[in-house]
């Protein structure tokens, strides 16, 4: 009898805790466009940050030339 009141409050706790409101930011078109920005990233993140870093790696690159690079590696060794 108490195992059984115990499982049904871990449960109850259960349902609450992966209970997940819907993101609204009471603005509909920036509900509408933040929707739409993450759905990608929850399926499939990795096709859409891998190419990103890389971009910024490269225009970083372009723009500071080798000091990113000497940065970089005094931060290696700095952490």
């Amino acid at each position: 009898m108490k195992n059984n009141k115990f499982e049904q409050r871990l449960r109850t706790h259960m349902r609450e805790s992966y209970l997940v409101l819907p993101n609204d930011l009471f603005i509909p078109f920036l509900t509408h466009v933040y929707k739409r920005c993450t759905d990608p990233l929850k399926t499939m993140p990795f096709l859409y940050l891998i190419p990103v870093a890389f971009i910024i790696t490269l225009l970083l690159y372009v723009f500071f030339g080798y000091r990113i690079t000497s940065l970089s590696t005094l931060l290696q060794y700095g952490f």
